[in-house]
């Protein structure tokens, strides 16, 4: 693995704006970073490749040691939340993404967090990434599947007569939910949701 310092694209906020990346900027500061990419080998991938496979079954094993053992609360997660959580496993709603969160040196992989259906950095990942790569090195490839996955996905998804999406204007504490309090906070601070009919 390599990381390689390369100038960022004239007017670059511009054309991740364009194919849907708008929040290029937190905090005064580029939160997009064209300054450097990774280059890796083919045997790399693989390894990482592998090593997600495995840890995306262990975290499913650990979730369910969760549920079986009663050890919620040694995860600060508030009761009211429990029988969502155990009505949700045992429903298996279909799953649609997932991404970690690794560091690696090349040798060793750690693990640093895992989100499971929340659509954080998929914009990135799954468009900005890609055209990136056409406009500076469209002879290159990338080890990222992520859009061709999510069609197929939504293709197997077709099961569903319509598909609900929520969105928060900004981050919510959920420790304190009570389910029967109407004017709970995080039903306050949602303001966006859609619903696709298919």
């Amino acid at each position: 693995m390599k990381r390689i310092t390369i100038a960022p694209r004239a007017d670059w906020e511009k054309k991740v704006e364009a194919v849907g990346l708008i929040y290029h900027h937190t905090e005064g500061r580029p939160y997009w970073n064209e300054s450097a990419y990774y280059s890796f080998h083919a045997g790399e991938i693989d390894r990482i490749e592998l090593a997600t496979n495995e840890l995306h079954q262990m975290c499913l094993e650990a979730a369910q040691h969760i549920i079986d053992h009663d050890r919620f609360s040694e995860l600060a997660i508030p009761a009211a939340a429990i029988p969502f959580i155990k009505r949700a496993w045992e429903d298996e709603p279909p799953a649609l993404y997932g991404r970690f969160d690794l560091a690696y040196d090349g040798e060793q992989l750690k693990l640093l967090e895992y989100n499971a259906d929340t659509p954080t950095a998929l914009v990135e990942a799954a468009v900005v990434q890609w055209h990136w790569l056409q406009e500076r090195f469209p002879h290159l490839d990338q080890f990222n599947s992520i859009h061709e996955k999510l069609l197929v996905k939504w293709q197997e998804l077709k099961c569903c007569s319509k598909v609900n999406l929520s969105g928060s204007n900004g981050n919510v504490n959920m420790s304190g939910w009570k389910d029967d309090n109407p004017d709970d906070e995080r039903r306050e601070t949602t303001r966006h949701h859609t619903t696709i009919v298919t």
